[in-house]
């Protein structure tokens, strides 16, 4: 009994020392996997950038995933990779994402996993631009207007109201990245944080809590600022973060005014714009191809990487559209639904080939590679010919045949984002009119308007106001009928 009893003991201890053995070697595999991804990360070393242990140069392009239907994202990543990129530079908008609060999206146009998939399938790297604020000529830069309907409401800061949703934003998308890291056998390489805040702010520590959500969420690529000219500098945070620069034109004195703030650090310009984009009114804007690859020679003969800002623009899909604006509200400037950004490749997906090309001959020449040869597939376009508008209607009468439409009453006129839906959430885009009854000899004033403005009175259209620059007052009695 004693010698059964004992056995069984051994048995035991032997599956324990077993045990013990397979966590210990599980252990040192682990720290030994995490110690090699981490060394294959990109790292910087001296005025270089080291890829899994070799020199490594940035060359990228910018495709916006929410600026094109999904079934064009392969076309596009193959033609950046066929002017010899190597990486994607990828915004990420959150009001997208999370268009009411709390409701997040990632579906059709969202599906930000499918767009990371097929940038690994195709051997490219990611430059990843997660916000929460990416200006992108997008509309409040990326930000949910639903933020505006508290009136304490400071973006960009460490007002609580902004952090609280910044938070819960970031603990549904930071998720979603993190086993996309290049550490991790994913295409991502690097993570920007915030995006130019030189130009909005000064707060530091505003920053430090945009980077601490990267690493709560283990966020542990490479991590950088960008800034243009005019704001790089403006802030310092509480450890130095790798800094980028944006811009066209004056390459030299932009490259060295970041060499004097950051030496012997490799130079990533995050932004080279070759292109503009156009606001509602103006001409398209055309950037030369010949002035720009005059600036990228520049460029790559010193062996700087670079980002494409557009490689491909898209399209401001529905009310998406930014706009510029000055600090009061005042020359209100709307971007057009086209993001076409006269890039290298058009906003229909077409190759812009002088452009393309001059690019593409540039980099080949200071890389010694021929890029990969690249099958686009079709660009699949149609001509559905004349449309004949058979019926119309007028406004006075659109609101009467409306069913859905919701009314509310206010003493006073208020701003869009505090109009509440039928469903509790908040008026984002597109219409809102406003109506009241007037006595007579009346006048209306209007200033610093921050969209169009139609005025009607008696449904007949008396004004159309866009760019407010001054006051204007209409006498409503000469109205009247």
């Amino acid at each position: 009994m004693v010698h059964r009893k004992l056995q069984r003991i051994m048995k035991w201890r032997k599956v324990i020392v077993l045990f013990i053995a397979i966590f210990i070697l599980y252990t040192i595999k682990s720290n030994m996997a995490e110690k090699t991804s981490h060394a294959s990360s990109l790292k910087i070393k001296g005025k270089d950038f080291v890829l899994e242990g070799k020199p490594f140069q940035i060359l990228c392009g910018a495709i916006h995933y929410f600026r094109i239907t999904p079934d064009s994202w392969d076309n596009r990543i193959k033609k950046a990779k066929g002017m010899g990129l190597n990486s994607v530079d990828i915004y990420i908008p959150w009001n997208l994402h999370e268009p009411q609060p709390g409701k997040f999206s990632t579906t059709y146009i969202k599906q930000l996993r499918m767009f990371m998939d097929l940038l690994k399938s195709n051997d490219m790297y990611a430059v990843m631009r997660p916000g929460p604020y990416i200006c992108s000529e997008w509309d409040l830069g990326g930000l949910p207007s639903w933020l505006l309907s508290d009136d304490s409401m400071k973006i960009r800061s460490l007002y609580s109201g902004f952090t609280k949703a910044v938070t819960r934003y970031f603990n549904h998308l930071l998720p979603i990245l993190e086993p996309y890291q290049h550490s991790k056998g994913g295409p991502i390489i690097a993570f920007q944080v915030e995006n130019e805040y030189g130009s909005f702010g000064t707060d530091g520590k505003y920053m430090d809590f945009i980077q601490n959500e990267f690493r709560r969420h283990g966020l542990h690529e490479l991590h950088f600022i960008c800034d243009n000219m005019e704001g790089i500098g403006n802030y310092e945070m509480k450890e130095q973060v790798f800094q980028t620069i944006n811009f066209m034109t004056k390459a030299e004195e932009a490259v060295g005014k970041l060499l004097e703030m950051q030496p012997n650090k490799p130079v990533f310009v995050t932004e080279f714009w070759d292109g503009w984009f156009t606001h509602w009114g103006e001409q398209y804007h055309y950037v030369g191809a010949e002035r720009l690859t005059k600036t990228l020679d520049y460029l790559l003969k010193n062996g700087y990487s670079v980002n494409f800002y557009m490689f491909h623009g898209g399209t401001n899909f529905g009310f998406y559209n930014g706009a510029n604006a000055n600090d009061d509200g005042s020359n209100y400037q709307c971007d057009i639904t086209s993001y076409d950004y006269d890039a290298p490749v058009s906003e229909g997906g077409d190759l812009n080939t002088k452009k393309y090309n001059l690019f593409k001959k540039t980099i080949q020449h200071y890389t010694k590679k021929e890029p990969e040869k690249q099958s686009f597939g079709e660009n699949y376009k149609h001509n559905y010919g004349n449309i004949e508008l058979k019926y119309q209607t007028t406004l006075s009468q659109l609101l009467k045949d409306s069913t859905d439409m919701h009314k509310e009453v206010h003493e006073a006129i208020c701003n869009m984002e505090s109009v509440k839906m039928a469903d509790g959430s908040s008026q984002q885009y597109g219409y809102v009119v406003y109506e009241t009854v007037v006595t007579k000899g009346a006048k209306l004033h209007i200033k610093n308007a921050r969209d169009f403005v139609f005025v009607l009175i008696n449904d007949r259209l008396v004004e159309t106001v866009l760019n407010i620059q001054k006051a204007i007052t209409i006498n409503v009695e000469g109205y009247i009928r």
